[in-house]
């Protein structure tokens, strides 16, 4: 006598009707208005989240033109509504590399008039100068020990230009690192 072993294939059933009650799609307004049912468009866990609690943030900035790129201007706008959702102090740290021929000076006139645009009127500047080959992101990490912030905001196209080396950056910093696409 041979066994024979059958294969079964689980029946076909669509995504939708596999997925729990939780995400099944919301209705529309008009349904939910007819049907006398509304509904608070935050979320149960948004509504009950602590705010913001940072105190200190730092904005560094690699642009190594004298006026900011497009990435550097979402980190900046990213950095002002975090201060004012969390009134926390903004600190630009504008980082030169000597290789470049970017105006410091007139980077950080641009960074405090996007922030002054966004609403922050208070915010401290600083400049570094890189002085040797890669190590924007040990300037960045030491900044942050020396300020004691909580947060360091940075441009994910500075690390895309590779102006930072974000292996280097994650090993010495010590605080959360928050990378602002652009």
């Amino acid at each position: 006598m041979h066994a024979t072993t059958q294969l079964h294939k689980p029946a076909f059933t669509s995504r939708s009707a596999s997925r729990p009650a939780r995400w099944a799609t919301q209705t529309s307004a008009a349904a939910r208005s007819s049907s006398g049912v509304t509904r608070s468009s935050a979320s149960p866990a948004a509504e009950t989240a602590p705010p913001l609690q940072f105190k200190h943030v730092l904005l560094a900035v690699l642009d190594k033109q004298t006026f900011l790129t497009e990435g550097s201007k979402a980190a900046v706008a990213m950095a002002a509504e975090i201060s004012l959702k969390a009134t926390a102090k903004i600190t630009v740290l504008v980082v030169e590399d000597p290789d470049t021929s970017n105006e410091p000076q007139k980077q950080l006139e641009t960074v405090g008039w996007h922030l002054r645009d966004r609403g922050c009127s208070t915010y401290e500047l600083l400049h570094r100068v890189v002085t040797e080959p890669g190590p924007a992101g040990v300037l960045i990490s030491e900044a942050a020990d020396e300020l004691g912030v909580d947060l360091v905001v940075l441009s994910s196209a500075a690390v895309h230009a590779k102006h930072i080396n974000m292996n280097l950056l994650a090993d010495v910093l010590d605080v959360p690192l928050l990378l602002v696409p652009y």
